[in-house]
């Protein structure tokens, strides 16, 4: 349901908050990122009961000019960089999945192809089995100037990458520039665009 979804999604920006406040720069945040999903899954699922409330998540953090991220689900986050949007992450998609079990050999080429359009996500918060979350292995090193982009389907469905880029060319601080992504979103869908959120961080 719409209203499990919001009170799922609610529910991890809470825990993520909340585990953060114990959180040292020493600390792995492999770890962190570990620690955040799963105890927002677990109490995702003990708040709903029988009620269904499943939600995407992402989360990133910053660390003497490294990103590291970990996310559940379709999100998608980039970075912009001297008039260039540059994928980070890829998502948690029947696709993606297919690709990777291809490239490890657990799945032949025949079958990849055939799930190349599945673009269904399998993996979200609120889930009795909840896979392994998206992460990098290595930071990406971030200049000064980048743009970090959080966003979900609604907003990378609605607007094409060309489009984000002439958006995030116009500058402006952050909240600028996620209210005009939004925007974008509401006149390219038509709709007010609820299932479209996007987070904006210059660094």
């Amino acid at each position: 349901s719409v209203l499990g979804s919001k009170l799922a999604a609610r529910t991890a920006v809470d825990t993520a908050l909340e585990l953060y406040k114990d959180y040292r720069t020493f600390d792995k945040p492999e770890y962190y990122f570990r620690r955040v999903f799963n105890t927002a899954n677990h109490r995702i699922l003990s708040l709903m009961g029988e009620r269904q409330g499943e939600t995407a998540a992402a989360a990133a953090l910053i660390q003497s000019n490294r990103l590291y991220y970990a996310l559940a689900g379709n999100v998608r986050i980039a970075v912009y960089r001297r008039g260039d949007l540059i994928p980070v992450s890829e998502g948690q998609t029947i696709n993606v999945y297919a690709r990777h079990c291809y490239e490890e050999g657990r799945i032949s080429k025949d079958m990849a192809v055939s799930l190349l359009n599945q673009e269904r996500i399998y993996n979200l918060l609120g889930q009795e089995i909840f896979d392994e979350v998206e992460s990098n292995r290595q930071p990406v090193d971030l200049a000064y100037g980048d743009i970090v982009v959080l966003m979900t389907d609604g907003v990378f469905h609605a607007l094409t990458w060309r489009q984000l880029e002439s958006t995030l060319q116009i500058g402006g601080n952050p909240k600028e520039i996620a209210h005009r992504i939004i925007e974008d979103v509401r006149q390219a869908t038509l709709s007010d665009g609820d299932n479209a959120s996007v987070l904006v961080y210059r660094n």
